[in-house]
């Protein structure tokens, strides 16, 4: 009896390195798959590089989206696999507005001179 109960909660959690969705589906579970941190830290990081870089202090929205593409890229492995492409591309699309911004800027400035 004893026996049985070991064998029906190693089937129910999974404990033989595989993963049982509720449907009853096996997944092998076999380390690659990162910690969910990766793509949590990209968010946020992006979301602080759209509020920084525009209106507070640019070069750290600069820095912040450089480090959201970063962490984006390495959590594309992990379980917040949306929140990790999301902080991947407000990265990017920070860095490129960014760009334009500063090519404008310095258009505005170099008629301003002359």
């Amino acid at each position: 009896m004893s026996g049985e109960g070991l064998d029906l909660y190693t089937t129910l959690t999974g404990s033989k390195g595989e993963h049982r969705s509720q449907w009853g589906e096996k997944k092998m579970t076999n380390g690659t798959e990162r910690p969910g941190g990766y793509g949590i830290t990209a968010l946020v990081l992006g979301i602080v590089g759209v509020a920084l870089g525009w209106w507070i202090v640019p070069f750290l929205g600069f820095i912040s989206s450089i480090l959201a593409i970063v962490f984006g890229a390495l959590g594309m492995k992990s379980r917040t696999r949306g929140m990790a492409i999301a902080g991947l591309v407000l990265g990017i699309v920070t860095i490129v507005l960014s760009v334009v911004g500063v090519l404008l800027w310095g258009a505005m400035m170099s008629e301003l001179l002359y």
